[in-house]
């Protein structure tokens, strides 16, 4: 399936869910929230969701949910979600100041993580643990000590 194809089926799928009322809540329409991976890389690449992207599906869906967590992995351990790493994938995903897709801000809703890895290296697997989380204040990001 092609990207275009993908998103012209997440578009219809949001028109749908737009003309349904929900039995519940009288009067609520359907929402929907699609989930978004981020960049593979500091640089868009074709397969990437971008603020083209964005701006095609910003009728149709509600909300952005984006992943910004596990950002590292066995091959490469370190922190889950820099903050560093995080604004570069808004940046990415909403583009240039004056875009369109700057004004579709308030629909990014960022996923954020309450666990932690912890990588054993010998043997290449990760442990999901359940940490104290706690702020380094010298590098502005959150830890976790288990």
């Amino acid at each position: 399936m092609t990207l275009d194809k993908a998103l012209q089926f997440v578009k219809q799928l949001g028109d749908a869910l737009h003309s349904i009322g929900s039995e519940k809540i009288s009067g609520q329409k359907l929402q929907l929230v699609y989930v978004i991976g981020p960049p593979s890389s500091e640089k868009l690449q074709e397969h990437d969701f971008g603020p083209k992207d964005l701006e095609t599906l910003s009728e149709a869906v509600d909300g952005f949910s984006l992943m910004t967590y596990d950002f590292s992995n066995p091959h490469n351990p370190g922190p889950n979600a820099p903050l560093k790493w995080i604004q570069i994938v808004l940046k990415l995903l909403l583009g240039n100041s004056g875009s369109r897709a700057q004004s579709l801000a308030p629909k990014i809703l960022l996923g954020f993580n309450f666990y932690g890895n912890d990588f054993s290296l010998s043997r290449g697997n990760c442990f999901v643990s359940y940490p104290c989380i706690f702020w380094y204040e010298g590098i502005k990001e959150f830890g976790y000590q288990n």
